[in-house]
């Protein structure tokens, strides 16, 4: 701004709520101009009126009102001064402060179509980055999202919201900052929007007894404002911070009615913001103070005042900034008041020459910025030097490698050849199609061995990763003295050369091509061979004679092109068995998910089941508790009839009396009996229940017994008889020697990795071809013991698996799974 520390403080009247007008609340607030007036209506006669003068006063209580502020107006009032102190280079920070439910968050964030501060402020940015970007002129804006919530700061744009809450640290260079909260880049007023509405989700809110929807945190939205232009040909760089703050509101535990969570939350919101304002009045009384006073007024901030909060540290940098420049400022308005107020010349005189003092204090305070920011630019080239000397010895570094290994480059045109005095292989590898770089092995002098990378024992000199590389492939001798190059081969390693197989040794030429295995190519190069090459291809320029045939070269080309078509038949092969497998992948995605739901929707039953026979159980019980309670009633009152009959009727009667008791006794036991019956079935029920659950840890021969005993021919097909015993229920099917094969084929869809190792009984002697003759009782006898033997295989080998059709059922489960073992399930 170009006020330096201006500070613009304006107050707002909302509306009465909901609650206030059941109370019948009445206004007791009324704006003139920029002043605040309060009615005391309680005083005598009602005329206790307070002012208060402001940078701006709004009145919104009545939208009907002529007066009436919106937050249109609020905009161009504060919102403009920010946008031009951002575009200036100053930092800026506008604060929403009250009690809760004054209407801050509307006033910030707005509601509905009545836009707030915050993202009228951040479309306004875009507006005049729209308008002012040109060719020397470009901008970036970053913004971050934080909320202060029970002294926790979370960040409000993270992807996932994480429990440990951040850290507000103090940089000694450049001041409180939250470590670890995410910064965003933002290229237009949409990005923004978007990131807010996220943030907005995510902030912590809760119903009071004063405000429905009352934040419960201080969220600060942070704009980074950054513009690089050049001005008189050299470049330059503005950088600017908006801070925008939603304070949580301040409460009364007496009028919120708060408690438990509540409580807390509004007890770390008021001490927070008391802690905030105290550091705001202590800054206000000691910019005002005179020089006499100014050491008294310091002990009211304590140095390390800010540090009692999250909040007041993260925006200490904010509400502090150049303090005795502002104090300096505030001095020169009061003198030049006190200049067009005096009333005679003398103090019109001194109040010129307090104006000149405080001149030229500002002049010496602004000299020292301007010292302190000399230093800081040598600290700058200071650490330019730093960094201009950590990139140098990584260049040096680089250098003395490239000079080790003989390596120079060379550039024609938008082409870069690399070269090496040395011996050296250029991998000719394509199928790793994220490969960006050339991969070149050296020979050294004497002995090269070449083999598989990660040997245990011994790592070789140039290790590759090739599907069937031995341990130790091959070994390569280099002589520079006689310029040559001998590879000789491991073993039973497989070494081609140009296409033509290496029996032991063979001198490699400049040019070839070494395929190590079936995939792992390489090219050899000499550069002593090619510059001896191209000498004799110079010598020959001119000369009829014909020149000498190089079969080597013939082989290697058609050598790659038969390469390249096996690759070419291989991608093909390759894409379309990852289109099978993504399709497999989705069938089998699908029919897990229907078993998962089938699953949870059986568990959810049984858990009904259960409940139901609990209950069930439960009222059993207490109805057998009630008939013994009223058997034992029964016996005390028919003893205490007995007596009296004894001695009021005859004895034939008290005869006659006995049966009937005796009767009605056998019919309660007969009850009785009947009620310890079914609790008897339904505990061995349950126990049935649990044997199930826990049959895959049992013995196979335990749950299950498979034989395959009988054949019959019927229409043409021979059926044979499985009959099968789960947890001692028995029943038996008849299926066809395909309905075996279905089997197979659904458990391989489901546990290939198992089923794949079980042996089926052979096709080939059933089909077409096979002489009906042949079909004999010994061979359907046979066919049968091979079925028997392959059930009992793949079932015992399956049934303790979670997701095999056999673990853990009964016959009903069973059937349910698996068709083949249901009574007319396969046709």
């Amino acid at each position: 701004m170009s006020n330096v520390g201006a500070v613009r403080v304006a107050v707002r009247v909302r509306p009465l709520n909901q609650r206030e007008k059941n109370k019948n609340s009445k206004c007791i607030v009324e704006m003139k101009g920029n002043q605040t007036l309060l009615y005391n209506k309680t005083s005598p006669g009602g005329d206790d009126v307070k002012r208060f003068t402001f940078d701006h006063s709004y009145w919104s209580f009545d939208k009907t009102d002529s007066n009436y502020t919106s937050q249109e107006t609020v905009f161009e009032d504060l919102g403009t001064e920010v946008l031009n102190s951002a575009f200036e280079g100053y930092n800026a920070c506008v604060f929403a402060y009250g009690q809760t439910g004054a209407g801050k968050s509307y006033t910030m964030m707005g509601y509905n179509d009545e836009v707030g501060l915050i993202p009228r402020i951040c479309e306004g940015i875009f507006e005049r980055v729209a308008a002012e970007t040109d060719e020397t002129t470009k901008f970036i804006a970053t913004v971050s999202y934080l909320e202060i919530y029970n002294e926790r700061v979370g960040d409000l744009l993270a992807d996932t919201p994480s429990k440990t809450p951040l850290k507000v640290r103090e940089h000694p260079k450049t001041g409180p900052f939250v470590d670890g909260l995410s910064v965003h880049e933002v290229t237009d007023f949409e990005q923004i929007q978007t990131l807010m509405d996220a943030g907005n989700k995510h902030r912590t809110t809760a119903a009071t007894g004063m405000n429905d929807t009352s934040s419960r945190s201080h969220a600060v939205f942070t704009v980074e404002f950054k513009q690089a232009s050049f001005v008189a040909g050299i470049p330059s760089e503005k950088s600017s911070k908006i801070n925008l703050v939603d304070l949580a509101g301040s409460e009364r535990t007496s009028a919120t009615g708060a408690t438990g969570q509540r409580l807390v939350e509004g007890g770390n919101i008021n001490k927070s913001l008391t802690t905030l304002g105290l550091c705001i009045s202590a800054l206000a009384e000691r910019s005002n103070s005179t020089k006499k006073k100014k050491q008294q007024n310091d002990e009211t901030l304590p140095v390390n005042a800010y540090f009692y909060f999250s909040l007041s540290l993260s925006l200490k940098q904010l509400i502090g900034g150049d303090e005795e420049i502002r104090r300096l400022e505030n001095e020169r308005q009061a003198a030049r008041q006190r200049i067009a107020d005096a009333s005679t010349s003398d103090e019109k005189a001194e109040a010129q020459k307090a104006l000149i003092e405080i001149d030229q204090a500002i002049t010496a305070a602004q000299n020292a910025d301007k010292s302190k920011l000399e230093q800081q630019i040598v600290a700058s080239e200071q650490m330019m030097n730093a960094m201009v000397s950590d990139w140098k010895g990584k260049f040096d570094a680089m250098h003395q490698i490239m000079e080790d290994r003989g390596l120079a480059f060379r550039e024609a045109g938008r082409a870069l050849t690399v070269e090496s005095e040395l011996p050296h292989f250029v991998s000719l590898n394509l199928d790793d199609p994220l490969a960006t770089g050339i991969v070149l092995y050296y020979i050294h002098d004497g002995t090269t061995t070449v083999g598989r990378k990660d040997v245990p024992d011994s790592e070789p000199d140039i290790a590759l990763e090739g599907n069937d590389v031995l341990d130790q492939h091959c070994i390569l001798e280099y002589d520079p003295e006689e310029e040559n190059v001998v590879l000789q081969c491991c073993g039973d390693a497989t070494v081609l050369v140009d296409g033509v197989p290496v029996e032991d040794k063979m001198t490699l030429k400049q040019g070839v091509t070494v395929q190590l295995g079936q995939d792992t190519m390489l090219r050899f190069n000499h550069p002593a061979q090619a510059v001896k090459l191209r000498r004799e291809r110079a010598s020959d320029v001119g000369l009829d004679k014909p020149k000498r045939p190089m079969s080597w070269m013939v082989q290697g080309i058609r050598h790659q092109e038969e390469r390249a078509r096996r690759e070419e038949e291989r991608a093909k092969q390759a894409e379309e068995e990852l289109k099978r497998l993504r399709e497999k992948t989705i069938l089998e995605e699908a029919e897990r998910h229907e078993r998962e739901n089938a699953a949870a929707e059986e568990k959810q039953r049984e858990e009904e089941r259960k409940r139901e026979d609990e209950t069930r159980m439960l009222e059993m019980q207490q109805k057998l508790k009630e008939l013994e309670e009223a058997h034992d009633r029964v016996l005390t009152e028919r003893k205490q009839q007995e007596q009296e009959r004894i001695d009021r009727l005859a004895i034939a009667q008290l005869e006659e009396r006995e049966r009937q008791r005796e009767e009605d006794l056998r019919q309660l036991e007969a009850e009785r009996h009947e009620m310890q019956m079914q609790l008897e079935q339904m505990r061995l029920k349950e126990l049935n229940k649990k044997e199930i659950k826990g049959s895959s840890k049992r013995q196979f021969a335990d749950i299950w017994d498979i034989h395959v005993r009988e054949h019959t021919l019927k229409d043409g097909v021979y059926m044979y008889k499985v009959e099968m015993a789960l947890l001692g229920e028995r029943w038996y099917v008849w299926r066809r020697f395909n309905h075996f094969k279905d089997l197979h084929r659904l458990m391989k869809s489901k546990l290939r990795w198992v089923v794949s190792y079980i042996k089926f009984p052979p096709e080939h002697m059933l089909t077409a071809r096979l002489i009906k003759s042949r079909i004999n009782d010994d061979f359907l006898d046979r066919r049968a013991t091979e079925l028997q033997e392959y059930l009992v295989d793949l079932i015992s080998k399956t049934y303790t698996l979670p997701g095999s059709p056999f673990f853990e059922v009964d016959r009903s489960l069973l059937e349910r799974n698996v068709a083949f073992f249901r009574k007319g399930g396969c046709n």
